[in-house]
């Protein structure tokens, strides 16, 4: 499953955003969209009609306008529940800033999963050979 930010203003998408729908769809069948804020259920239609199977829409009486850290904790929420094979989002302004602090909040929460049997590439400290840390999860 592909997770794509979608932005929109005042219910308007940006066109951008049917462009990364549409990249997702090559990558994955199964591409999921999440938009933030006020008067997004107009989207919805649309976005369907471009391959979009779910449209996960977080609101809040808080937010009236557009504001990068709710939308990047919206984004963040769903992905916690549906671990994505990717998360995409249009090259705008908005989208980068967004990524920005999806990205920022991940390396805080050390968002690597990992289950038994799991094959991982390590950084050992050069300091304490007895600490390391992991770096990436690898393909079994």
């Amino acid at each position: 499953m592909i997770l794509v930010y979608v932005d929109h203003d005042r219910g308007e998408l940006d066109p951008l955003a049917l462009q990364v729908v549409s990249a997702a769809r090559g990558m994955d069948d199964d591409v999921q969209a999440v938009i933030v804020g006020p008067n997004a259920e107009k989207c919805v239609d649309e976005l369907a009609g471009v391959g979009v199977r779910t449209v996960h829409h977080g609101s809040h009486a808080s937010i009236a306008d557009y504001t990068p850290l709710a939308n990047a904790r919206a984004v963040l929420s769903v992905m916690e529940r549906l671990e994505p094979r990717a998360v995409l989002a249009a090259g705008t302004a908005r989208g980068s800033e967004v990524l920005a602090h999806i990205a920022g909040r991940m390396r805080k929460r050390r968002w690597i999963r990992l289950a038994v049997g799991d094959k991982v590439k390590m950084e050992m400290s050069p300091y304490d050979l007895d600490k390391g840390r992991i770096t990436w999860r690898l393909d079994n």
